[in-house]
């Protein structure tokens, strides 16, 4: 049985009614480089690719934080924000529910975990320049059900948090701002299988000073994987 390769697929310049399962195109589909290409082109389009995007900076956009007051992006011009959405109850009262699952704990990865992490970072380097902006988001399970107030009262007294946060909000969709739409399609590292779209809590952005995503981290990349590149923009 010959196999044709993803790439030859979705982009024979055959008739498109018609495909040549051939040797020569069954050998191509072990080719790594050629279907790693072929992921990329294909799975963004399939999984949530965004609309085009005009603005050039994170700069250029505007949101409200968790007290319904607009925040301007601009004001975080020449600092580096790590953005990151979060979830109260990741790894609290659904870990019996996960822990046999493909969504395994660990106890480096939890909310809990997670969240003093971050603040432990943004502790180290908030002096030289180093912004969190918490995005509090409920599309994955549930796992952030709380308002907007009682999410506020949650994060500072049970991590100390100090940094901004965001209102509630989605991240993936068509109900996600704008501006994550930018920071998805403009960071040149991609997520899961090559694609935009945010998988689970806790993935991070890494933005520079110039307001252009630069890195992202996925669940889990604790702060020990985010410190070299933190200080990496924060000396650029």
């Amino acid at each position: 049985m010959m196999i044709c390769s993803l790439s030859d697929l979705f982009f024979s310049t055959s008739s498109p009614s018609t495909f040549r399962f051939s040797l020569k195109q069954s050998e191509t589909f072990w080719n790594k480089k050629k279907f790693k290409n072929s992921l990329k082109k294909i799975l963004p389009l399939i999984m949530g690719g965004s609309a085009s995007i005009v603005e050039k900076s994170f700069h250029e956009f505007k949101s409200v934080d968790i007290h319904g007051k607009e925040m301007n992006f601009a004001q975080f011009k020449g600092k580096v924000v790590l953005l990151v959405n979060t979830a109260s109850y990741w790894g609290t009262v659904h870990l019996k529910r996960y822990r046999s699952s493909f969504f395994r704990l660990h106890s480096k990865t939890g909310g809990s975990a997670q969240m003093h992490s971050i603040r432990k970072l943004y502790d180290m380097y908030k002096d030289k320049g180093l912004v969190v902006l918490a995005s509090p988001c409920n599309q994955f399970k549930g796992q952030e059900p709380k308002g907007n107030a009682e999410i506020l009262a949650y994060y500072k007294e049970k991590f100390k948090v100090t940094f901004p946060i965001l209102e509630k909000g989605n991240v993936n969709g068509s109900n996600a701002p704008r501006w994550y739409q930018f920071v998805k399609q403009k960071c040149p590292e991609s997520g899961i299988m090559y694609t935009r779209r945010i998988a689970w809590n806790f993935t991070k952005f890494l933005i520079d000073k110039k307001g252009l995503p630069r890195h992202r981290f996925g669940l889990k990349k604790t702060r020990s994987h985010m410190d070299e590149k933190v200080q990496e923009l924060l000396n650029e």
